[in-house]
């Protein structure tokens, strides 16, 4: 082969693999901030492969449909008990609110002879000397007020940006785990094929993984039941309404 022939191939092996470099980069610089959702949406199509097994053979061996009811299932599963408990946690705001407010309105509000100064020195004697004057406590209230109402604006804002980024990393983990679902072992087939392991290795490791996959799956969820029913039963000890 002549020297010229073989410069030319070396540009163009040298041409291809820095072209693949750079798509590769590329595709890593797109797919990186759905590099989360996307890999929990494997773990969890690997979690619940036999149920969506069971599903599929209900229907008859149709794959996309037995996909889609999995997935159905998973998300009742998943967003009704979330959804009760942020409806709790909303209806302990609003008892709060309703029962603060008007408390305020009659001790602090503009028409009130309430006095802050001398409540708190009948409750707290020893601190009788250091107690600031009563338009001092009520200048450090609405200063107190204003900064927690730009807390709670800097806050919603934050909760809608985030809220916004969790519905979409949602999106791409479900449509993922539609793709896993349907076509997983296919997947797992063609990522196989260019690994230099053995079926054997590969059955193993695969075994492997979701073994720890569920391991940490239900340890969490076992923590979080004990941590939840301890502070329930530290908060009925104390007393504190609704916490049965």
């Amino acid at each position: 082969m002549e020297p010229s022939t073989v410069s030319g191939t070396n540009l163009r092996t040298a041409f291809v693999l820095l072209l693949v470099v750079a798509v590769t980069a590329l595709f890593l610089a797109v797919t990186w901030p759905f590099f989360k959702p996307l890999l929990l949406g494997a773990l969890l199509a690997g979690l619940f492969h036999p149920l969506y097994r069971w599903i599929t053979r209900l229907f008859g061996g149709r794959r996309s449909l037995g996909a889609a009811v999995t997935l159905l299932v998973l998300l009742v599963l998943g967003l009704g008990p979330l959804s009760a408990f942020l409806g709790i946690v909303l209806q302990q705001a609003l008892t709060m609110s309703d029962q603060a407010i008007p408390w305020l309105t009659q001790h602090l509000g503009a028409a009130s002879t309430f006095n802050v100064q001398e409540w708190l020195v009948k409750k707290f004697p020893a601190l009788a000397k250091y107690m600031p004057s009563q338009e001092q406590l009520l200048e450090q209230v609405g200063t107190a007020a204003k900064t927690a109402g730009a807390f709670l604006v800097a806050f919603a804002s934050r909760m809608t940006a985030t809220t916004a980024a969790f519905l979409l990393n949602l999106f791409v983990m479900l449509y993922a785990m539609f793709f896993f679902f349907r076509d997983g072992d296919k997947i797992l087939e063609r990522i196989f094929y260019y690994t230099p392991l053995s079926d054997e290795d590969e059955t193993r490791m695969l075994t492997q993984l979701a073994s720890i996959t569920r391991a940490t799956v239900k340890g969490t969820l076992v923590i979080g039941i004990i941590q939840g029913a301890l502070a329930g039963i530290a908060f009925w000890v104390a007393g504190i309404e609704g916490a049965a």
